[in-house]
């Protein structure tokens, strides 16, 4: 296809100029298109290319450049976000068996969100997991394998899992 517009590096027509801003140079790296508009009383129509990067602009219009950024920032964003999408899926899994290996639900962890560390964080504390788990094996003794490791092997079906360092 044969476009209708001509990328100059100078105005060639009198009046050899910007219709809009009047330039005549491309000392500052600007084209001139001519779209092949001749005015009886002024010559030759020219529009350099700054003139028409602001009058596109008003339109909403990117440059093909600025879109292929744009594409790239874009594929990069959906890249990182897939990516933290399956880690946090990893994390919620591992958030599952250890509530599964300890035996404390959410309800439980919720309770001691609130609560505050010496350095005013925000925070699970140590107290608020051990009483959860207290007011559920608190009152059971006899046998040697406490009821909490029993329950990690029938409900894994696992036998010998390491301790994860939460004390009774």
């Amino acid at each position: 296809m044969i476009s209708r517009v001509k990328i100059l590096q100078f105005p060639v027509a009198a009046p050899g100029k910007c219709v809009l801003c009047g330039a005549q140079a491309n000392h500052d790296g600007r084209v001139y298109l001519d779209f092949g508009l001749s005015l009886k009383q002024y010559g030759a129509v020219y529009f350099c290319s700054i003139c028409m990067a602001e009058m596109v602009s008003e339109l909403d219009w990117t440059s093909p450049e600025k879109t292929r950024q744009f594409e790239a920032a874009l594929e990069l964003y959906q890249k990182k976000t897939e990516r933290l999408e399956a880690e946090n899926e990893h994390l919620r899994r591992a958030l599952a068996e250890l509530n599964l290996i300890t035996g404390i639900s959410r309800t439980d962890l919720d309770t001691g969100i609130g609560d505050q560390d010496d350095d005013g964080q925000q925070g699970i504390t140590d107290t608020s997991i051990n009483n959860s788990i207290e007011g559920r094996t608190g009152n059971e003794q006899g046998s040697s394998q406490s009821t909490d490791e029993q329950g990690r092997s029938d409900i894994l079906g696992i036998d010998g899992l390491p301790s994860i360092g939460i004390s009774y």
